[in-house]
């Protein structure tokens, strides 16, 4: 039974996906004590604002390719032509985009002007945006295009291309940032750390997108482009609207308690990251999977029993966290100076265990072609998380918006479950009605 259960090939592939992130990610957790040695806790909190801020913007820039590329992929997969011509039109418009993207920022000064606006309190006035401003230009790019090749890889099944590209950027990446830093410990730590970053991220992608070009058939074709505005432009409008949630704790924190508190909270949050790391290696395998069912039955059962299951296993592996969180203080490996974000983590973990339940029952909607409902739901999600966090933020500091950002993400998956549970049910009644006209 087992043997059976094991040689399934979503299984193998779910299999090596998530060794390969325990791997990476794994590393990732494990070096973050050498982060916390060779930057300061401002210099800490200041880099985990810019990411925060360029991966919340990424996932506005890279146009819902998350969506676009499995779906449109295994429509033309038995087509070669079709594909190729495919992968060229969707390419040369997303990097057509963030050109024209990039030189209106550059021309109007946008991201600078949005900088001083936010950081106008005198505790954000730590950061001087003007240092980082290029290389948060390359970060974000960067992550377009890391995102980009990861799910042309997983649409593709090219399995070993995504283990070969991660562990060969956690590799490089981290061992020339923690050379680098080691050897200038008194020059700004968060630039170096950002720009080396998505510099040698950046060349890789270049680097492992020629086997995508070799895809390539040199034909514009439009209606790829309309497919893109269909699926992928709500999604875009969407992480936009997200980035209250996502980028808007840092921010709150950032400017009610400064960058030094925001390096505790940024440690809290990176820790807190890993049962969403652990439910997406799953979703990478099961997404093609549910785009190819057609039994609204099991499509239905998925819904239920799938996430019952992705939250007790979530939850458990948030307890295992903390445990181990409060190890790594006793053991000395975490700075005492950091100890507060214990009491936020648990609501932290707890935040995102939601958001991957959030992203199991986002998959619904896309499936059933709902994404205008996404755009809804994400907008009520991120007024609910605005006023909390102007609520809580000035009175509770970061406890606060730790508790803000985990009620919208409860907030959020309800109306998720609500809606995937209205649509797969809408359909199944469609579905009999046709059964019994036939019959």
């Amino acid at each position: 039974m087992l043997r059976k259960f094991l040689s399934r090939e979503s299984v193998r592939n779910f299999i090596a996906l998530f060794s390969t992130d325990v791997l990476v990610r794994g590393g990732n957790f494990l070096l973050i004590p050498v982060f916390l040695l060779l930057m300061t806790k401002q210099e800490f909190g200041i880099y985990g604002y810019l990411y925060t801020f360029a991966l919340s913007m990424s996932l506005v820039l890279n146009l819902g390719y998350h969506a676009v590329i499995p779906k449109l992929y295994i429509d033309s997969k038995d087509d070669a032509e079709k594909r190729g011509t495919m992968l060229f039109t969707i390419t040369v418009f997303l990097l057509s985009f963030i050109a024209v993207v990039y030189v209106l920022v550059g021309v109007t000064g946008a991201d600078e002007r949005f900088f001083s606006l936010v950081n106008r309190d005198e505790q954000a006035s730590q950061l001087n945006y003007s240092l980082y401003r290029p290389y948060l230009g390359i970060a974000l790019l960067s992550m377009v295009l890391s995102n980009f090749m990861t799910y042309y890889f997983i649409s593709a099944e090219k399995v070993r291309k995504i283990q070969t590209f991660n562990i060969t950027r956690f590799i490089l990446v981290n061992a020339l940032v923690l050379l680098v830093l080691a050897l200038s410990r008194d020059t700004d730590a968060a630039l170096l750390r950002l720009s080396l970053t998505y510099v040698t991220e950046l060349t890789l992608c270049v680097l492992f997108s020629f086997g995508l070009v070799r895809q390539f058939r040199y034909s514009f074709d439009r209606k790829y482009i309309i497919k893109v505005a269909k699926i992928g432009m709500p999604l875009a409008c969407t992480a936009l609207i997200n980035v209250v949630v996502n980028f808007g704790d840092k921010h709150f924190v950032m400017i009610y308690c400064g960058a030094e508190v925001l390096g505790v909270y940024t440690l809290a949050s990176t820790i807190a990251v890993i049962p969403l790391i652990v439910y997406q290696s799953f979703n990478f395998i099961w997404i093609p999977k549910l785009l190819k069912q057609t039994d609204l039955e099991r499509i239905r059962t998925m819904a239920k029993k799938h996430a019952l299951l992705i939250f007790g296993l979530l939850t458990l592996v948030s307890l295992l966290v903390i445990v181990l969180s409060l190890f790594l203080f006793k053991a000395g490996l975490f700075p005492e100076s950091y100890f507060d974000m214990i009491h936020i983590l648990p609501m932290l973990l707890l935040s995102q265990v939601f958001s991957a339940l959030i992203l199991y029952y986002f998959n619904f909607l896309t499936y059933f072609e709902r994404n205008y409902m996404v755009i809804i739901i994400s907008f009520i999600t991120s007024l609910v998380a605005y006023c909390l966090f102007g609520l809580v933020a000035p009175r509770y500091g970061a406890t606060g918006i730790a508790f803000a950002s985990m009620t919208a993400n409860i907030v959020g998956f309800v109306l998720y479950y609500l809606c995937s549970m209205y649509y797969i049910g809408k359909n199944m009644r469609l579905q009999r009605d046709k059964t019994r006209v036939g019959l």
